[in-house]
């Protein structure tokens, strides 16, 4: 990518227009104009048809992802019979697939690798004219944040927000000549395959790591006698141990007085949707007790809906209500060979804890718990393990962060020619 960068040089001469102020020399086009055909999909279902474990592949928004590659592993299919009824949406190379129901905006290109194919109404088939146009350059300027916010105004409220056809033939695009368009989307393309390749380490090591955990959590680091447990066989020198005699602490956060909340000053608390999440809106108290500060490396436990756990990495926190704390209260258990040993059983406890309408997870329930127990050394010894693959995993999402938003800041520079490609 470095001699095409090397080639990049800035634009002069612009004007105003409705695809956004671009350079003198392009062209703000409606999508509709540069198109063949602009329609949509059918549920097979609606029509009598039914899916198929093989055949034709269905293409539906949920295997598309965020860098417009399709996820096929999960991807539906139907007959050839299903396929001949419905004619409108069969799917064709170099065909722009754009998501117009629930999630906007997502997209994609028609590979001949997923051919044949077909889609349902939350995807949108955009078919260009050929002439002086690239399917890849039209795709990423779908995928602009002047697009973003475009169809954000756009988007109606209904049973779920959607784009009628109308509203998409209408979006304005910034037409540069075909061979800046090439180069434009050669640049692009670079990017996303550094991008794709460390998506691909990182689900590499993320299914290592799964599978290694399963096997140092049960059968442990070189072990060759083991013994039947109500838990599975173990080695014989582990015991099985309930959370809650003695091995484990935990807190659950304050009900605090939202009437005290702060949106600059004081502490900020931890709700549910944080643990392992980053939000913009943060409430922050100033008046709290000492006991509920969470500091970096605490083990959070959401307690409704979803059991999500993560270790906290923010700055010092209060501990709002529906999450809780919990860190070891043994000297003979350590803390992070807790914090892999509770995975499994909480998602086991999502499975089966039901509320009246969300799951909702007890501090009994919790204390409740019974692990395997290895001794001390081994414990640190599979932790460290574990630990050293969460660092990669952790190194590499913070390389594709970085990646990705080099790949945004050239997308606003190059889509709307402030800089040029010559």
């Amino acid at each position: 990518m470095s001699n095409q960068i090397g080639s990049l040089k800035m634009g002069q001469k612009f004007k105003k227009t409705p695809a956004g102020e671009i350079p003198v020399d392009w062209e703000s086009v409606l999508l509709g104009d540069l198109c063949e055909l602009i329609t949509k999909g059918t549920t097979p279902t609606t029509y009598g048809f039914q899916f198929t474990n093989s055949g034709i592949h269905f293409v539906k928004v949920e295997n598309i992802d965020d860098n417009g590659h399709f996820i096929s592993g999960n991807m539906l299919c139907i007959s050839e019979a299903t396929q001949l009824a419905l004619k409108r949406s069969v799917l064709q190379k170099d065909d722009i697939l754009f998501s117009i129901a629930g999630v906007l905006g997502r997209s994609a290109i028609v590979t001949d690798d997923i051919l044949p194919a077909n889609t349902n109404q939350a995807l949108a088939i955009i078919r260009l004219k050929q002439e002086g146009l690239d399917s890849c350059y039209v795709r990423y300027f779908l995928s602009s944040d002047f697009i973003k916010g475009h169809i954000g105004e756009m988007g109606t409220q209904g049973a779920q927000i959607n784009l009628s056809l109308a509203q998409l033939n209408a979006i304005p695009i910034a037409v540069p000549s075909k061979p800046e368009q090439k180069k434009i989307t050669e640049i692009l393309s670079s990017m996303d395959a550094v991008i794709g390749s460390i998506n691909t380490v990182i689900e590499k090591t993320k299914k290592l790591k799964k599978g290694l955990t399963c096997q140092l959590l049960t059968r442990g680091i070189g072990h060759k006698k083991f013994k039947k447990t109500p838990l599975g066989q173990i080695p014989t020198d582990w015991e099985i141990v309930r959370l809650g005699d003695g091995y484990l602490n935990i807190l659950s956060g304050s009900p605090f007085d939202s009437s005290l909340f702060s949106l600059k000053d004081g502490k900020p608390l931890i709700r549910i949707r944080d643990i392992g999440e980053t939000h913009t809106e943060t409430y922050y108290l100033g008046e709290y007790d000492a006991k509920y500060i969470v500091e970096q490396g605490d083990v959070l436990i959401g307690m409704d809906g979803e059991f999500r756990m993560a270790q906290w990495i923010g700055a010092p926190a209060l501990l709002n209500q529906r999450v809780c704390k919990i860190w070891a209260g043994s000297k003979s258990l350590d803390a992070k060979f807790l914090f892999y040993s509770l995975k499994k059983p909480l998602e086991d406890l999502e499975d089966i804890i039901s509320g009246t309408t969300v799951k909702h997870l007890s501090t009994k329930d919790i204390l409740n718990i019974k692990i395997p127990l290895p001794p001390l050394k081994e414990q640190l010894g599979i932790a460290g393990l574990l630990s050293e693959l969460d660092l990669q995993i952790e190194n590499n999402e913070k390389s594709l962060k970085k990646q990705c938003e080099l790949k945004k800041g050239l997308m606003s520079i190059l889509l709307t020619g402030k800089v040029r490609v010559i």
